[in-house]
């Protein structure tokens, strides 16, 4: 659509679409604890400034284990150690936004396996 076709690209968009998903699931995370500070009558600013030490602690073990693992979890070869379920689903989608070319019968069939388990 954009004309994005190179590597360099495929990268942004995979970057483009973590970044609104992770801001995302923060904003309703935090909406989520304002609602229940409010219902249960606790203090705004006491409820701030646990979220922000619980966010600035999050950070901290988020990437001192990614500095840790991440000799262990280099990808090297077409047999990976483990498996990558998250990391395939978005190259699968990336690529396809990509080419034009979505795989619709894994999408339908996750679209419905999710209303189903609803």
């Amino acid at each position: 659509i954009m004309g994005w076709t190179s590597t360099v690209d495929n990268k942004s968009l995979l970057l483009f679409g973590s970044f609104i998903v992770v801001s995302i699931a923060i904003a309703g995370g935090y909406f989520q604890s304002q609602k229940v500070t409010y219902v249960i009558g606790g203090n705004k600013n006491e409820m701030q400034r646990y979220f922000t030490i619980a966010s600035i602690v999050g950070v901290i073990v988020v990437v001192a284990v990614i500095v840790l693992l991440t000799d262990q979890l280099k990808i090297t070869g077409d047999n990976p150690p483990f498996a990558l379920p998250q990391a395939n689903l978005m190259s699968t989608l990336t690529s396809g936004i990509m080419s034009g070319q979505l795989p619709w019968v894994m999408i339908v069939v996750g679209v419905f396996m999710a209303i189903v388990l609803y």
